[in-house]
């Protein structure tokens, strides 16, 4: 069983590593410009259920909640530290 421990440590030691360069993910424009840039390769359509996975700081997840609208569902879920956000 120590493969799982060992394993559990390392999604750990990945999960620091994203939350601590995640701070800077907002402080420019690259991000949200690569969000926005995914989003737009995708048919996302009101009224869906999408999810993200490693969703990260959710940025491509709030974009596709503006696609899908209230009548519709976006999931975000990644192994660092977790924000829910409702709208």
């Amino acid at each position: 069983m120590s493969n799982n421990l060992e394993l559990s440590e390392f999604k750990q030691e990945v999960a620091t590593i994203y939350d601590n360069r995640s701070n800077s993910y907002d402080n420019g424009d690259f991000h949200p410009r690569l969000a926005n840039g995914l989003i737009e390769h995708v048919d996302i359509r009101p009224r869906q259920k999408i999810l993200d996975i490693a969703t990260g700081t959710g940025l491509v997840a709030i974009e596709a909640a503006k696609r899908v609208g209230q009548d519709g569902r976006v999931v975000g879920v990644d192994i660092s530290k977790f924000l829910i956000l409702n709208s």
